[in-house]
């Protein structure tokens, strides 16, 4: 064995124990990012969630399955009030007219 072929060995071992490392690194964390709802409230028809959505700024996601809406909500801590931000109708959104799973 020459010496660029002993030099070739080495690096890809090498590379080997620091693709090895990396994975054992990186076992226990995520790649990517996971969404952090604060609270989260689920019923039959509806679904509530509060969650930061600026610095300093904090929201209500409520989600209506039995009208097919979506309502966001701020919460302004410093006034003590919740202003309606936003309202959506998640059959427009997701192009759905019959409202459920058709058969198959």
């Amino acid at each position: 064995m020459n010496q660029v072929q002993l030099a070739c060995c080495s690096l890809i071992a090498s590379a080997c124990v620091l693709i090895g490392l990396l994975v054992v690194n990186m076992e226990d964390k995520q790649i990517l990012p996971s969404a952090n709802a604060d609270l989260v409230i689920a019923g039959t028809n509806i679904t509530l969630m509060t969650t930061k959505t600026q610095p300093n700024e904090e929201s209500l996601f409520l989600l209506d399955g039995q009208n097919h809406r979506l309502l966001i909500y701020h919460l302004d801590l410093a006034r003590k009030r919740i202003e309606l931000a936003a309202s959506e109708d998640l059959r427009k959104i997701f192009n759905n007219k019959g409202g459920g799973i058709r058969g198959r």
